[in-house]
């Protein structure tokens, strides 16, 4: 047995020969026979014999590096590490010797050394397939996803139908953005081999990253009719149905990846989240404990966003969102800035999924419009549908370029930004919806990066330098929970549209379902944010107040169902309950000016709805917590005047209701008290509000071109 042919037998195995004693043989036979031994499996046999050749000569190169690759597998890697250094020493012209101690390194997490040796091994070996893998493995681990893709590329021009080799590009295209070229691999990989399992679920992933929910869909289901089992696969599929509506379905099938692995956190944040959409408060505590114990155990694929609606502490929060931003920066190489010589306009960009007629198009426009331009020059950047509505071609008109960057992948968005000479990049979406792609953040394309209006929370990520809140939404004592540092607006965080429909005229009640008397407790907020406790509330003042009824939004077909059920539960008649579909924008506005209160939710306030009520005439009780998301809605109540619909408990909250249910002319008071001070107070005041937060991106900004750091 020749050397190349022992070091087969060790590393990758052919049929062995019957064992035989070593005692009496020669170094050579003695090393073959070990290489016998080491390829069945017989390790303690192998690393037997290896020694004895060592103690005759300890400096057999060959049998140093076998012997280290004995310990590697049996769990001695830093000794292992020791004795193919000494083998390098010995032959440094040896490819393998490197490829195999960069293996090594690579397991142990040390990805500099690793990628280091397999460079050594590839200039000593350039056209050996294995090294080159070798590489592409060690720079994806090590975050170099773009030598990565270099390698990968270059094995399969080699290879054109390497199978694996089409897979394993595919995964690192989509981790840089490039979820269209990542789906050409994934194909060719199922053109290759039509079983592959893992390409089936991955082509999902892509699709699902594209919004293509029924494609993806059909790729989990075909990686799970092969691999039934697997949790993760699962929990991708409850991903897509509950995008399409399904939620049953989602939550049955992520049900069945939570009980198949109980320390997957994502899988468990992913049924909490589709249970509080549906209103399916089964285990509702038992849920959030699971998510937040992984979570402190050290998870770090909680979504951030999952976060904002459990009983979190804010260090709960910041942690989520820590772990989830880092894991978006791995790889990326950040863009670098010079600051500008002469004095100049300051170049905005705002980044969003949201140009639309959405939360976004409901609060933005006016102020893209109102921007100073002899100050400022405003560019929007989109990676969202363009739904075609009047607030997209709106917004579209507001910014003095707009940059659609749908069909590029993150890294080269981020070039398009840089090469813009963008300042200010204001995100308005963090991780908020089914495709943010705060990757592209990442890569730093504008010196000053900032959190507005979209994520109500810090983002945790190292590449964001500010939040825009307000002294009540995030008072400075709350900069500890945070990443960024708080910017201050002197009234109110959120911007307003005052170009939308009023709500005036009122839609008739009975056009709404409601009965033509009877006070109507109103709540619009999202279906996940209903919870228990404060239902519990509400089901208290329909009892208490005769002829009153409860109106929420029909978020999805489970809601009504679901809330009818626990309210009889709870002694009340289902009819009640009147639930109202999604609407267009004018039409919406009259139904909430239809309502008497609305009723705001707790841990997670209303943020654009409780703007829409208060801008409809209809007044907002809301319930104070203990950081941003739960204090949008009193950020509002104070800048329009009505801090005292802002409460501090529950029980306040609930005494507060009753009171203004049971007290028509008090009730009345406050709608004309909010219909004057719409006019003449900061929340509406949109030229106020742009002068605002213009202030705050010149603060920004002379800070940066003095030299100064953000204060954190």
């Amino acid at each position: 047995m020749n050397r190349r042919e022992r070091r087969a037998a060790a590393k990758q195995g052919r049929g062995a020969a019957p064992p035989s004693s070593s005692a009496n043989l020669g170094p050579c036979a003695a090393l073959a026979e070990a290489a016998r031994h080491h390829q069945a499996g017989r390790l303690r046999q192998a690393e037997r014999v290896y020694r004895r050749v060592l103690a005759g000569d300890p400096n057999q190169a060959d049998c140093l590096h076998l012997l280290g690759l004995v310990l590697h597998q049996t769990g001695r890697s830093a000794e292992a590490l020791q004795l193919i250094e000494r083998a390098i020493a010995l032959n440094g012209a040896d490819p393998d010797l490197h490829n195999d101690i960069a293996g090594i390194y690579q397991s142990l997490g040390r990805f500099d050394e690793a990628v280091t040796h397999c460079r050594s091994a590839l200039a000593l070996s350039p056209s050996s397939g294995p090294v080159r893998l070798n590489l592409a493995r060690a720079l994806y681990a090590q975050g170099d996803l773009t030598g990565s893709v270099s390698q990968y590329r270059e094995l399969l021009r080699s290879s054109p139908d390497s199978a694996d080799c089409h897979f394993s590009l595919g995964l690192v295209l989509c981790e840089q953005g490039d979820v269209a070229s990542a789906i050409t691999h994934y194909r060719r990989v199922l053109a290759l081999r039509p079983e592959h399992t893992d390409a089936h679920a991955a082509l999902g992933n892509a699709l699902a990253a594209q919004g293509q929910w029924n494609a993806a869909i059909g790729h989990y289901r075909a990686s799970l009719a092969v691999r039934p089992e697997c949790p993760k696969t699962l929990n991708a599929l409850g991903d897509a149905l509950a995008m399409t509506g399904a939620l049953t379905q989602a939550i049955e099938v992520v049900q069945r990846a939570a009980t198949l692995r109980s320390d997957l956190a994502g899988v468990h944040a992913n049924l909490a989240y589709f249970k509080r959409q549906a209103c399916d408060w089964t285990d509702f505590d038992r849920d959030a404990a699971r998510v937040l114990a992984l979570l402190r155990q050290g998870a770090r694929d909680v979504p951030p966003f999952v976060t904002l609606m459990l009983p979190a502490e804010p260090a709960d929060r910041l942690l989520a969102a820590r772990r989830w931003s880092e894991g978006i920066a791995r790889g990326v190489s950040r863009l670098s800035h010079k600051r500008p010589a002469a004095e100049r306009r300051i170049r905005l960009g705002y980044l969003s999924h949201d140009f639309r007629g959405d939360v976004v198009g409901r609060l933005l426009p006016e102020l893209i419009e109102r921007h100073d331009r002899s100050r400022f020059r405003v560019s929007g950047y989109c990676y969202g549908p363009d739904d075609g509505s009047d607030v997209r071609h709106r917004l579209v008109a507001a910014f003095d370029s707009f940059v659609d960057l749908t069909a590029i992948d993150d890294a080269t968005a981020a070039e398009r930004i840089h090469a813009d000479g963008i300042d200010i990049l204001v995100d308005l979406t963090g991780y908020t919806s089914e495709n943010p792609r705060t990757r592209i953040l990442a890569f730093r394309p504008a010196p000053i990066q900032v959190n507005f209006l979209g994520f109500p929370g810090t983002m945790g990520a190292e590449f964001i330098d500010y939040i825009i809140v307000d002294d009540f939404l995030a008072p400075e004592d709350h900069q500890p929970g945070y990443s960024e540092t708080l910017i201050q607006s002197p009234h109110c965080y959120q911007p307003s549209d005052t170009a939308r429909p009023t709500g005036s005229p009122a839609l008739p009640r009975a056009a709404c379902g409601l009965p033509a008397d009877g006070f109507v407790f109103c709540c619009f907020n999202h279906s996940y944010k209903l919870t228990p406790t404060v239902f519990d509330i509400w089901m208290r003042l329909l009892n208490a107040v005769p002829g009153s009824v409860l109106w929420l939004l029909e978020a999805n077909t489970d809601v009504p169902g679901n809330l009818r059920r626990e309210a009889a539960a709870r002694g009340i008649a289902a009819e009640r309950l009147v639930f109202a579909g999604r609407a267009p924008v004018p039409e919406y506005m009259a139904r909430l000016a239809a309502a008497d209160l609305f009723l705001d939710t707790l841990p997670y306030n209303a943020g654009a709805t409780a703007n829409d009520a208060l801008w409809a005439g209809l007044p907002v009780l809301t319930c104070a917590g203990d950081t941003y998301v739960g204090r949008m809605a009193g950020s509002m109540l104070h800048a329009i005047g009505l801090s005292y619909l802002v409460t501090s408990s529950l029980a306040e909250y609930e005494v507060q209701a009753l009171q203004l249910a049971k007290q028509p002319a008090r009730l009345a008071e406050l709608r004309r008290r909010l219909s004057e001070n719409r006019a003449r107070m900061p929340l509406f005041d949109m030229a106020r509000y742009t002068r605002d937060i213009e202030a705050a991106y010149a603060r920004m900004w002379d800070r940066w071109i003095t030299g100064q750091s953000t204060a954190r």
